[in-house]
């Protein structure tokens, strides 16, 4: 029996449907089917009851626990191997969200790859609580999540702590408040800023669902006022340029910012960046096994992590962002 039968069984276990199962892995389903069918046959047991609907037998729960051990023995293997010969191939995946990938990846990679070209790495880019599930099934070597609690087995790392951002027009300002415009400022750039003290100028939000909104919300229902929330959108980037081209005060993480910043673009004169003093800090963790002992370029790769996300902190800290 092959390990990719172990593989395609934990990809249906996983989607808990053989169309959704065939279509991620690129094969057709009479294929994967037979591959089910094997595994059933080579070890005498029934994996799924087919109805009424799709789900595991106590044997298919058994298989479940023992596939992902073989597979991750093997993994263990191909990275022993990998270790003790440079010229051996490897992979290792890496699960980050798609907004940090886009924007610390690149970074990372490089990093990485100077030191281990032989090793291929993938990116799984998902939202924390979906590469969480990966991690602890065994599928992801590191990952970098928001807001990660301690778990067994795995060792979680602080990065950084990312505290929201208002972009907004210092003009903006001045046509809502008048004469009280430059003290504001003033204040706001010191000290940072409170969402309900600018209620009267339009937001630019994340929509609901997205994680940002959460403490947004919650700041307005504290303070008993509702904002003037003209414009939604799940892209930081699109937020951030309407915020700059003053159709409102554009609420964004500092990753925005420092991408723009890290190209040599500066925020124009006109445009004010301000702390947000009650929406919470966003705490950016990396996650990895810590029950094992790790192959080497595992080890390089958290380091290639904990240097792109060092430079990201710094570059906050000495420049405002």
């Amino acid at each position: 029996m092959t390990f990719n039968s172990f593989s395609i069984f934990l990809t249906v276990v996983e989607e808990m449907n053989f169309t959704k199962a065939a279509r991620k892995l690129f094969i057709t389903q009479q294929s994967l089917s037979g591959h089910i069918r094997r595994l059933e046959e080579e070890y005498g047991v029934t994996l799924f009851e087919r109805k009424p609907v799709l789900k595991l037998t106590p044997e298919g729960r058994n298989m479940v626990f023992y596939a992902r051990q073989i597979l991750q023995a093997e993994n263990m293997m191909i990275s022993g191997f990998a270790d003790i010969n440079k010229n051996s191939a490897a992979y290792l995946t890496i699960g980050i969200s798609y907004m940090r990938s886009a924007i610390f990846g690149s970074g990372i990679w490089k990093r990485f790859h100077k030191k281990y070209p032989n090793i291929e790495v993938r990116f799984s880019e998902k939202n924390t609580d979906r590469l969480l599930e990966e991690l602890q099934r065994g599928d992801l070597s590191a990952m970098v999540g928001i807001d990660l609690r301690p778990m067994s087995g795995f060792r979680v790392e602080p990065l950084v702590d990312e505290q929201i951002r208002c972009i907004v027009r210092r003009s903006l300002i001045e046509e809502t408040y008048g004469d009280q415009a430059a003290d504001m400022i003033r204040k706001y750039q010191a000290e940072g800023i409170r969402l309900e003290e600018i209620k009267e100028i339009p937001m630019l939000f994340p929509p609901k669902g997205n994680r940002l909104r959460v403490p947004l919300e919650q700041v307005f229902r504290q303070a008993g006022v509702m904002p003037r929330i003209i414009f939604e959108s799940d892209l930081p980037e699109l937020l951030y340029r309407l915020g700059l081209e003053g159709d409102g005060a554009a609420v964004v993480t500092p990753m925005t910012i420092y991408d723009h910043f890290r190209q040599g673009t500066m925020l124009p004169e006109d445009c004010c960046n301000f702390r947000v003093l009650n929406a919470g800090v966003n705490r950016i963790s990396l996650a990895y096994q810590a029950d094992i002992e790790l192959p080497h370029y595992v080890k390089g790769m958290i380091e290639a992590i904990r240097d792109e996300f060092s430079e990201y902190k710094w570059m906050m800290e000495r420049n405002r962002i």
